[in-house]
């Protein structure tokens, strides 16, 4: 089976909740889905007009006093089919890419103390991206109470709130670890 484009799918996903207008697509990825899925901006614009001209989305153009023009993309019933059809397949496998888990392999070449710093770093990224996703889900609820698609995206931000309760909780081991290790590595004294 050949590679497929995924950035198509995620657009179209985008299109199957609302409409909107590039600008609007770039900055729910940057909002919202940035965190579990990215696409750049060098991405998404061309992926519009190709959704177009397969017929997967229509674009109409708002005019707007003293303004650029505004394309607002809306999905088409062969796009909702197509995104239909790719929901059904399987996933790929998941391959995460973890460059913190790549240089503690290599742990040994380093210090102590800054295999704790890497582990620090990395716990507080997830901190941080704890306390962000504390709010898109606050924003979520507020923004979108009653909508069909709310407990599906609670989902998605749950499933990342998990997972960095996780990497926290395995920093603190590892850092617990490291420490351990630097104590028994030490000449006892005397």
């Amino acid at each position: 089976m050949a590679r497929q484009n995924k950035t198509k799918y995620a657009v179209l996903g985008l299109l199957s909740h609302d409409s909107f207008t590039g600008y609007d697509i770039k900055n729910i990825f940057e909002r919202y889905i940035g965190k579990f899925w990215t696409e750049s901006y060098g991405q998404i614009y061309p992926m519009t007009k190709s959704l177009v001209d397969e017929g997967l989305s229509t674009c109409k153009v708002e005019h707007t006093h003293g303004k650029p023009d505004r394309h607002v993309f809306s999905i088409t019933d062969k796009g909702m089919d197509e995104l239909r059809e790719w929901l059904a397949q399987p996933t790929e496998p998941h391959k995460e890419r973890l460059e913190v888990l790549l240089k503690l392999m290599c742990g040994k070449h380093m210090s102590t103390e800054e295999n704790i710093k890497l582990i620090e770093r990395f716990r507080e990224e997830w901190t941080n991206h704890l306390k962000s996703y504390a709010e898109i889900k606050a924003e979520l609820r507020s923004k979108h109470e009653g909508d069909p698609h709310l407990s599906y995206w609670l989902m998605s931000v749950n499933c990342g709130m998990h997972l960095g309760n996780a990497y926290i909780e395995w920093c603190n081991e590892t850092i617990e670890a490291l420490k351990a290790m630097e104590n028994s590595e030490k000449p006892s004294e005397q």
